[in-house]
């Protein structure tokens, strides 16, 4: 190989242009190539069947035979370590063991309460200002009903007092919506998105079985892919229920489909005690480096009161427990440090405690879910909403879906999330 730096006006036998008029001369065999396409990888031909080494700057991405860019589709988004945090989470007021955008399921053994113990959830997240939607298979709507009339005496709550919170808990008939579900995924992720922030599957068999599919790994991944998995985009977190198998090696995971295990970003095992009487939550699979909690945490649910506690839950997993989260509480700390009554900017801030002004953001975002931190129109400031998710309205205003008036209802049911009962999947 040869480079002849003089210029020469011809066609250049890489991108084919005529009339180019080339910077330099590269010549492999009786190949004359511009600039652009000497710079690109080019193999030599096979010498007596032995190929030839690889030409300069190999590894490159090759030109395109036209010269134009590479198609938008095929582009991709760059890594960006500045784009998202590697901080924890926090959990959902309710759903210790939960993230929003996240999949659980969680597997047990029938008519142990893991129904009962996702309620208690619900119930608690509903008071935190959570939405719910349950849709249940074997627990019927008077069930429902029932089991949360029980949880306002074991929790000595007000049933009246209460009531206004815990409507944004819905009960949803599990087999009629997501039949109408499969037919209008579109519309199933769409008004499931803008209406709820949890979602919870009980139990999962029955769901495939609403949706007409069998047990097989196709059938599950299908199933995910169209309804669950979309939910993500909208900020919604998932939980399905699921039974184990009969077989002693399957104790600790969901019956049927492996793809249930593959698909789930978490998946917990339920176990139940006698003396005392209680059901032991315990993460067997933790995907996400972002959630509060590694393999191996565990929550108690006691009968008595249907409260879930932590008792293994490490909210920093071992794995991060280095000089990065050291330095992540530090800053935590000089943040709050340097928070008042009155408002400050980002510029006075980022002067007060020497951090970044993207890091600030995301350290001020967190502190802000916490109820630690408040952003006005000036700056932040300290103190601020507690337990209130973004995007949920006050008491006084449910959705238009659930209200009373038959016009702005549409003549909803409670019980289905589509606007009619009888509603054949056609409706826009």
């Amino acid at each position: 190989m040869s480079v002849h730096a003089a210029t020469w006006a011809g066609r250049c036998t890489g991108c084919h242009r005529d009339g180019l008029t080339v910077g330099s001369r590269l010549t492999h065999g009786l190949r004359v190539l511009c600039d652009r396409c000497a710079s690109q990888p080019y193999a030599m031909p096979s010498i007596n069947g032995t190929a030839a080494a690889p030409a300069a700057g190999a590894g490159k991405r090759p030109p395109s035979q036209n010269g134009a860019p590479p198609a938008a589709w095929l582009a991709g988004s760059p890594m960006d370590p500045c784009a998202v945090g590697a901080e924890p989470l926090p959990p959902l007021p309710g759903f210790p063991f939960l993230h929003r955008e996240m999949t659980a399921v969680i597997s047990g053994p029938t008519g142990k309460g893991r129904s009962s113990l996702i309620q208690a959830c619900a119930y608690d997240a509903a008071r935190g200002g959570v939405r719910v939607a349950y849709l249940g298979g074997e627990v019927t709507e008077p069930e429902f009903n029932a089991r949360a009339a029980l949880l306002t005496e074991r929790r000595l709550d007000d049933a009246d007092e209460v009531r206004d919170a815990l409507s944004r808990a819905r009960y949803l008939d599990l087999h009629s919506t997501l039949a109408l579900a499969w037919k209008n995924p579109e519309r199933w992720v769409t008004e499931v998105g803008a209406l709820y922030d949890v979602v919870i599957v009980d139990p999962l068999n029955d769901a495939l079985a609403a949706a007409g599919l069998g047990h097989e790994n196709v059938d599950y991944i299908g199933f995910h892919t169209k309804l669950m998995e979309p939910l993500r985009t909208h900020g919604v977190a998932v939980v399905m229920l699921d039974n184990i198998g009969h077989a002693e090696d399957a104790q600790g995971r969901p019956m049927g489909a492996s793809a249930k295990m593959h698909k789930a970003d978490l998946m917990f095992s339920c176990t139940a005690q006698d003396d005392p009487s209680l059901l032991r939550l315990t993460a067997t699979k933790v995907r996400s480096v972002r959630a509060a909690f590694g393999k191996g945490a565990t929550w108690e649910c006691d009968e008595a009161t249907q409260t879930l506690t932590g008792i293994d839950a490490v909210f920093a997993p071992a794995s991060r427990q280095s000089r990065v989260e050291r330095r992540r509480d530090e800053e935590r700390g000089n943040i709050l440090h340097a928070l008042s009554d009155a408002e400050r900017g980002l510029r006075e801030l980022e002067r007060l405690t020497g951090i970044a002004k993207s890091t600030l953001r995301r350290r001020l975002r967190l502190l802000e879910e916490e109820g630690l931190a408040q952003e006005g129109e000036q700056g932040w400031r300290k103190g601020g909403p507690v337990g209130q998710p973004r995007g949920v309205g006050p008491l006084d205003h449910p959705p238009a879906i659930f209200t009373d008036d038959p016009v702005a209802s549409q003549g909803a049911s409670v019980t289905h999330l589509f606007p009619t009962p009888d509603d054949d999947g056609s409706a826009a």
